[in-house]
């Protein structure tokens, strides 16, 4: 059984072997100190509340005592989300988030961002040139989650030309001209494949990047059945309505 330490130590050498748990991290409440900030006077005392229950009081008086999804840094799955959980929980007694989704670090040039380094990378640094917000946005949800993105001016540009060459096909597939006859008719709907294969990927563990070039792939197909008149080929209407649903999820398209 884990004990409490003898004596304080600093946080980073309080951690017991083979665990990253501490029973010492777990704390509400910080008694009123010569720290700096807001101090509350309660009936416990004067303090202010510690950082695993500031999250919990913002979540649960906006959005409730069980969400969704909750996400974060893969820094805060121990010591910060897993005591978020039980903080709700031990007060609402029912399930806090039905999916967790924990993030890798963002590099810069292979190396962790800090100011110190003097490779801190704001909006605004990318923003320009031709490039815009959603260019950065795609450059983000085009890698996974899980594993560490390293930003480089070669990898953002090729990022965002993947991203404007997949609004130029758009563009073409949307256009009026070659448009189906509507009175054509095929057994396959290509407008229902491509949005089962952009779901099945993105249910893969938010496998962006499948989705966005399952859907380039079958966008072509569509181009090409449009070119040669086929009767495969969907109504523009349609699937423009398909790809604004899909665009709820990637907010990049349109």
């Amino acid at each position: 059984m884990t004990r409490w330490p003898a004596g304080k130590r600093r946080f980073k050498r309080d951690t017991y072997r083979g665990t990253r748990w501490n029973l010492g991290d777990f704390i509400l409440w910080h008694g009123a100190g010569k720290e700096v900030g807001p101090v509350w006077d309660t009936e416990i005392g004067k303090g202010r509340p510690a950082w695993n229950i500031q999250d919990p009081a913002m979540i649960t008086k906006h959005l409730g005592f069980s969400i969704d999804i909750c996400c974060g840094g893969i820094d805060n799955l121990y010591r910060h989300h897993d005591y978020n959980l039980a903080v709700v929980e031990a007060a609402s007694g029912v399930q806090f988030a039905r999916f967790w989704v924990h993030g890798e670090h963002l590099l810069c040039r292979g190396r962790k961002m800090s100011k110190s380094l003097g490779n801190i990378v704001y909006l605004e640094d990318l923003v320009g040139g031709g490039r815009t917000a959603d260019h950065v946005r795609f450059f983000l949800l085009y890698g996974h989650h899980r594993r560490r993105m390293n930003l480089t001016p070669a990898a953002f540009e090729k990022a965002a030309a993947r991203l404007d060459e997949l609004r130029g096909l758009l563009r073409r597939v949307l256009s009026d001209e070659g448009a189906p006859d509507r009175s054509m008719t095929s057994t396959v709907d290509p407008i229902e494949t491509l949005e089962k294969d952009f779901e099945r990927s993105m249910n893969d563990d938010l496998d962006a990047r499948s989705a966005v070039d399952s859907l380039v792939h079958h966008l072509r197909s569509i181009e090409l059945m449009r070119r040669s008149g086929s009767p495969g080929a969907p109504p523009v209407g349609n699937l423009k309505d398909a790809l604004t649903r899909i665009d709820d999820v990637l907010q990049v398209l349109f």
